[in-house]
């Protein structure tokens, strides 16, 4: 047998929106021993859903170059055939909301540099994990009860000191000490005070998906507890670089 393994690309997974996740959904019509997959610059983690299925969720930045974008899956099999597929993945621009200078003092505004720099790492070590079982099912839930919601995902703002921005999260606001849910199933691997967030929540989904939750008052879960979908990890606040009790919500995928 030397013919190369036949790679069957799904056709949801050639077009996304700037800031959205595509998944990359394929078949290998055999045993496959290696398997490499780049998409959008760089090489991202596949996994097989079931024998001969496989997929990679694709998180794609907000600031993503719009346009035709590479996307290439290379295949060995059992018997070291090689194949190699390739294809191109467009992507669409957003016309992003554009909100004014956020109402924070400089005072306020101001931050520390290595505090940063250690929160990215920290946060940057959990986003880096490899974890092949998908922990979630279905879709993932708010994380607040009757919320308000203030500022979206992607809102295009200035800070006092001139920086301009796009907010990566989204934030929801209520009163101070209301419950926060886990969005879906998962582990805890970040519930410590953090420079910029504050309080702060990184559940770790499994495949490269992680939910996170800042500004809290308080925490009712700690680093390695296991949660479901729903139940409570904490309380709203207004802990760190915050206007007011509100929850900043995201998800970080890849």
């Amino acid at each position: 047998d030397n013919a190369p393994p036949v790679v069957t690309l799904a056709e949801r997974s050639l077009a996304v929106e700037q800031g959205h996740t595509l998944p990359v959904v394929f078949t290998v019509d055999d045993t496959t021993r290696s398997l490499k997959l780049e998409a959008l610059g760089r090489e991202r983690t596949a996994f097989e859903l079931k024998p001969g299925v496989w997929r990679a969720l694709v998180g794609v930045p907000i600031r993503q170059e719009p346009g035709f974008a590479p996307l290439t899956i290379e295949v060995t099999d059992a018997l070291g055939n090689r194949g190699i597929y390739t294809e191109e993945v467009l992507v669409s621009a957003v016309d992003w909301e554009t909100s004014g200078k956020l109402p924070l003092t400089k005072k306020e505004a101001q931050v520390d540099p290595p505090g940063v720099l250690k929160m990215r790492e920290e946060r940057d070590a959990v986003y880096r994990q490899v974890l092949p079982t998908q922990l979630w099912k279905g879709e993932l839930g708010m994380p607040v009860y009757k919320g308000k919601h203030t500022s979206a995902f992607g809102t295009y703002r200035e800070y006092p000191d001139g920086r301009r921005s796009h907010h990566d999260a989204q934030d929801i606001a209520r009163r101070k000490g209301v419950l926060i849910y886990a969005a879906a199933d998962g582990v805890i691997e970040i519930a410590r005070s953090q420079e910029v967030h504050g309080n702060a929540i990184l559940i770790q989904h499994g495949h490269k998906v992680v939910s996170l939750y800042s500004h809290l008052h308080s925490f009712e879960v700690k680093e390695g507890d296991t949660v479901t979908r729903g139940q409570t990890i904490g309380r709203m606040g207004s802990t760190g670089r915050s206007t007011g009790p509100h929850l900043h919500f995201g998800v970080v995928v890849d």
